[in-house]
């Protein structure tokens, strides 16, 4: 019983040392997460303080511009000016984020093999805008049949039912239609001469629109996007989109570390009423055991016992039989 007692206090320690934990790493992510924020509306505020009753599109062009403007530092920025969460958070699986890139100017970690523009430039596109509650997402284009026109990150946002495109880390570049509205993925893809116009500003753009996708699956083992196929449809891959939340990765973290709390705390709670329940039952079945040893001996003191019997019984008869020997002797004389 004992042994069983010291192994739920272990338990019961490690779980509230766990609660404890995950309470402060959520308080951190919380605070970092509001740090973000702040880092994002000063940027919005600036970018949209001059203008008043814009469109959406002039709204998000004045973004991205903005955007292009602030982060496009192709030296990067160097690992020794980020403090250790920056620097972590920067060269994980979630890359540049959108408060470091604005903290430090710059879309990418100096020497990181991660280093490009259009991922953390659609990123601060892409949270800006849901700041200001427009639907986006992001657009991949990834490569065709043949290997190639893929490896680009651009932003979708919603405007009259309508996604539009935009490649913020090529200048805020826009693809215009014949009417000289911003164009869909589907007027790049069904006219020549509207995707060919990036080739006025970039003669030598290398991305193609012949594998366009909401989610970049080169990130995932090929084996996954096999077996997902198998049940979904070409059709329903292809609509599925980036999490918001990856684009997100302070709050992502802060949801994490929330349910490992709640996680934690409802175990240590459970091995709390666990040590009491088996506190209060052990004297019970202490005294139980007293009790039980005390009416119920051991064989060995039930054979003492009965030898003590016999041995008195045997000793009681012996002088009997004497005095009658001594009886019969006399009357033979």
């Amino acid at each position: 019983m004992h042994h069983h007692l010291t192994i739920r206090t272990l338990l019961y320690r490690i779980a509230t040392t766990l609660a404890f934990s995950t309470a402060l790493a959520a308080a951190f992510m919380m605070f970092k997460h509001h740090e973000r924020n702040q880092y994002l509306q000063r940027m919005i505020s600036q970018s949209l303080s001059t203008r008043r009753c814009l469109s959406r599109d002039d709204t998000v062009l004045t973004l991205a511009r903005n955007i292009f403007n602030q982060t496009n530092n192709v030296d990067g920025v160097s690992p020794e000016k980020l403090d250790w969460y920056d620097r972590w958070e920067s060269t994980s699986w979630f890359n540049m984020s959108s408060s470091v890139a604005l903290k430090y100017g710059a879309f990418g970690v100096h020497g990181h093999y991660v280093f490009g523009p259009c991922g953390t430039m659609s990123r601060l596109l892409l949270n800006s805008l849901w700041q200001l509650g427009v639907p986006a997402r992001k657009l991949q284009l990834l490569d065709n049949a043949e290997g190639r026109g893929g490896g680009h990150t651009l932003v979708e946002y919603e405007d009259a039912g309508k996604w539009k495109v935009i490649a913020t880390s090529d200048s805020s570049f826009v693809w215009r239609n014949k009417n000289g509205a911003i164009a869909d993925v589907s007027e790049i893809q069904q006219q020549p001469s509207v995707f060919a116009q990036i080739y006025a500003q970039q003669p030598r753009y290398p991305y193609l629109f012949d594998n366009p996708q909401h989610l970049n699956w080169t990130r995932f083992p090929h084996w996954v996007r096999a077996s997902l196929s198998t049940i979904f449809s070409e059709e329903q891959l292809r609509s599925w989109t980036t999490p918001s939340l990856y684009e997100q990765p302070r709050l992502l973290l802060f949801y994490l570390f929330v349910m490992l709390f709640i996680a934690s705390s409802t175990w240590a709670l459970q091995l709390r009423d666990q040590r009491k329940l088996v506190a209060q039952h052990t004297p019970l079945r202490a005294s139980y055991n007293s009790a039980h040893r005390c009416l119920r001996k051991p064989d060995s003191d039930l054979r003492s016992s009965r030898e003590l019997k016999t041995s008195a019984i045997i000793s009681a008869q012996l002088p009997l039989e004497s005095e009658a020997q001594f009886d019969e002797e006399s009357t033979l004389f």
